[in-house]
């Protein structure tokens, strides 16, 4: 997550402008996580137009970037780390079973600057991915000692659930 703040300070910095701060809060207030979400999004320039789509847009390339870094780390704890069998074949059908969701996701992304497209192919993958019961974290692959590690972004609660959710209200608007 470090990198993801990181890049984002970076376009805040090259542009020199923030985002509509009231813009992104009201956007944000109606997902289960408007701070997160108001953080995530409150340096990127993009949103000083004022439009709920690019903010839209840009939850889901931070949701697909931080999904690489589960998928990556699913990887490395797989690829690099002495698991139990059963652990590490879990893990590794989290891994793959995220890389594809992150695909998914990657593919709707695709569709910009058609946003209407964009949010319907987003719909669809998280449709896909609900249908799944896909965790967005593979907490549950892990026994024992590696319980114990540092939340990280294969644990339950870390930023990719929180920003699926975020993605999901504001695709998926609840009408009052």
């Amino acid at each position: 997550m470090a990198a993801t703040i990181s890049f984002l300070a970076l376009l805040f910095l090259l542009h020199g402008v923030a985002g509509d701060s009231q813009v992104v809060k009201k956007v944000c207030a109606g997902t289960p996580y408007p701070d997160f979400c108001g953080s995530t999004l409150s340096t990127v320039p993009q949103n000083a137009t004022g439009n709920a789509n690019k903010v839209t847009y840009w939850v889901l390339d931070y949701t697909i970037r931080i999904g690489g870094e589960a998928e990556r780390l699913g990887s490395t704890l797989y690829l690099e780390t002495d698991l139990p069998l059963a652990e590490g074949t879990c893990i590794s059908v989290c891994q793959r079973t995220l890389a594809g969701a992150v695909e998914d996701l990657y593919k709707a992304q695709e569709k910009y600057p058609d946003y209407a497209a964009m949010v319907t192919q987003t719909r669809r993958a998280l449709a896909v991915a609900k249908k799944a019961h896909i965790a967005w974290n593979c907490e549950s692959c892990r026994k024992g000692d590696s319980k114990k590690k540092v939340v990280d972004a294969l644990s339950e609660g870390n930023d990719l659930g929180k920003a699926i959710a975020v993605l999901a209200a504001l695709v998926n608007p609840v009408q009052k």
